[in-house]
């Protein structure tokens, strides 16, 4: 290396989801040879007490992915309406662990091309998305 003492790094990331990240540090010598460092996880809780993340992919087509939490876990519901209110499927409805995102796909092959709603409801909070689904 170029230095004889201990360096210390930093690196920001776009925002996680919870649950475990593994990184490693890739160090380029003068010379360009290249070493790998060791493994470092890092545990990321939910950043807030109810967590329902953006569909992906969105818009959807075929299928999309929702995932959602609570912070201190318990009973949730993830409910689809569309764009005039109206319930069209209850997509979850059971008790969520503390501090782990829960994964539920949607076919969207049996709705019709347009805008709808993903609501998560909470033990104290509730928490709701926007879905386009297109064809």
């Amino acid at each position: 290396g170029t230095t004889s003492h201990a360096q210390h790094y930093g690196y920001r990331t776009d925002a996680l989801a919870a649950g475990t990240h593994a990184f490693r540090l890739r160090q380029i010598d003068t010379d360009g040879t290249a070493q790998l460092s060791e493994v470092v996880s890092v545990t990321l809780g939910l950043a807030s007490r109810t967590t329902l993340m953006p569909p992906t992919p969105h818009p959807a087509r075929g299928t999309t992915t929702l995932q959602f939490g609570l912070r201190g876990g318990g009973p949730a519901t993830l409910h689809l309406y569309n764009v005039v209110g109206q319930h069209v499927a209850t997509l979850y409805d059971g008790i969520l662990p503390a501090e782990t995102l829960q994964t539920v796909r949607l076919d969207t092959q049996k709705l019709t091309t347009g805008v709808y709603f993903v609501r998560l409801v909470g033990d104290r909070d509730i928490q709701t998305r926007r879905l386009v689904i297109v064809r």
